[in-house]
């Protein structure tokens, strides 16, 4: 163990203790196993996490770790997700739960063909409840739902073959496309780091709506060739919160997936838009889909620039 300032001290993982507070893993919040770097050790599956991860040493906060007798006090106390619904039926149309267990593993080129029927299922869906909001009708969650859980399990069996299939879009469609691209592209990373099916779920649907608030844009601005003038760029900022003040009227859709759609504009440095969130108020959720916002954005063609290749943009 080494001194480090104040109550801070330098542990190496295999000797923690159930009952200290990890302040700092070491790692980008994509290399770690925890939803946040810092966390109450209330379990040993916290410390073999970090083992599995090949983490060897972590920041311990003294001053903030309870005594191993007051670990269970503790736990009611640490701060918690939403829990998600106990059963999936709760949250789709399904007669019966889906199963615990997740799809079988499959190659590519086995996977490929029902990630494309799952991809082009979605996409008609995205056109409908796009179409639908347009016309003031009321959207079909579930129905969307559905979908996202289509991708979602394609995903499991093989990550690769979805996000393959972004390909897929053209300029025509860019309004339908870069909505499920940027989910496919969230649920795809998500996966990635290990994420529960419900997270996913948050995931893929703030993706689909996120940029819902758009038919709140003037056309002529959404789709100006030039440079914005401020005053433009100002009213193109409203976007997210048009969308989030649409898509809170429906209790299906969950605080994560709302903040990604009020939120995916926003930066760690505080420089994003509409509120200027920072530091730990910008959540993973935030941040993946911030990252697969931009990269579909800036790897599709638009009518005022030419898509980069995928590894420029990337």
């Amino acid at each position: 163990m080494k001194k480090e300032k104040g109550s801070l001290k330098k542990v190496t993982t295999k000797d923690l203790k159930l009952g200290m507070y990890v302040e700092d893993v070491g790692r980008s919040w994509l290399t770690h196993p925890w939803a946040t770097k810092s966390k109450l050790l209330t379990s040993q599956r916290d410390i073999n996490q970090l083992m599995e991860h090949g983490i060897t040493e972590v920041i311990i906060d003294e001053a903030k770790g309870v005594t191993p007798k007051n670990v269970s006090d503790s736990i009611a106390q640490v701060e918690k997700e939403p829990e998600p619904p106990k059963k999936i039926q709760d949250v789709e149309r399904r007669k019966e739960p889906r199963p615990a267990e997740q799809p079988d593993p499959s190659s590519v080129e086995e996977e490929l063909p029902r990630a494309r029927q799952a991809y082009l299922r979605a996409l008609d869906v995205t056109r409908e409840f796009i179409n639908d909001i347009r016309a003031g009708r009321k959207v079909d969650v579930e129905k969307v739902q559905e979908n996202v859980d289509n991708m979602i399990d394609s995903v499991f069996r093989n990550r690769d073959s979805m996000v393959a299939l972004l390909k897929l879009r053209t300029y025509d469609e860019y309004t339908f496309t870069h909505s499920l691209n940027v989910a496919t592209l969230a649920v795809s990373l998500g996966r990635n780091m290990d994420f529960s099916r419900a997270k996913l779920m948050a995931l893929g649907l703030g993706g689909i709506f996120h940029d819902v608030g758009k038919i709140g844009i003037p056309s002529e601005i959404l789709n100006k060739p030039g440079r914005l003038t401020d005053e433009e760029f100002e009213i193109i900022k409203r976007h997210p919160v048009i969308g989030w003040e649409l898509m809170k009227k429906y209790p299906k859709i969950t605080p994560h997936s709302l903040a990604v759609v009020r939120h995916h504009h926003e930066r760690l440095d505080g420089t994003g838009y509409p509120d200027s969130i920072s530091g730990d108020k910008v959540i993973p959720f935030i941040i993946i889909s911030g990252m697969a916002d931009i990269y579909d954005a800036l790897s599709s063609d638009r009518v005022y620039h030419k898509g980069q290749p995928p590894h420029e943009a990337l």
